[in-house]
């Protein structure tokens, strides 16, 4: 059985360190594009394509650190799909709809049996459907 997850990965891209050491101007601070509890994101131009670059550490995750095992691929789908879930309920509950307004994985919290739990409403806001419907909301974004 061919598992969706391993095979995109199979066509993912892999670009050679150096070359992502002359597009970001060795990791420049100039080129930083933004920092966040998952490390700096560095802007840079690669064969004549904007990107952004995580640098690598490896140290690895928080919980690698402390010595918890990595989590596996049907356990991360499964927390997406509960995150999915919760995200839906607020959506579509009562009249007016919640928009949690700040979904990322630090507000993903993981109870004893890796249930997620959606935290950190502080910029939630009612979805209430407005009379013009093609209208957009600002985007709101942290790290």
């Amino acid at each position: 059985m061919s598992d969706p997850i391993w095979s995109a990965l199979q066509n993912t891209l892999t670009v050679p360190y150096t070359d992502l050491q002359v597009a970001t101007s060795n990791f420049s601070e100039d080129n930083i594009l933004g920092k966040g509890g998952y490390g700096v994101v560095y802007v840079g131009e690669w064969k004549h394509t904007k990107i952004a670059v995580k640098r690598f550490m490896s140290s690895g995750t928080k919980g690698a650190q402390h010595g918890t095992p990595p989590l596996s691929w049907t356990q991360k789908r499964e927390i997406a799909e509960g995150t999915a879930c919760g995200l839906h309920f607020l959506h579509s509950i009562g009249s007016v709809p919640i928009i949690h307004g700040d979904v990322k994985s630090a507000n993903i919290l993981l109870d004893r049996h890796f249930e997620p739990k959606l935290g950190d409403f502080g910029l939630s806001r009612d979805g209430k459907v407005e009379a013009d419907a093609d209208e957009k909301s600002p985007l709101i974004a942290s790290h």
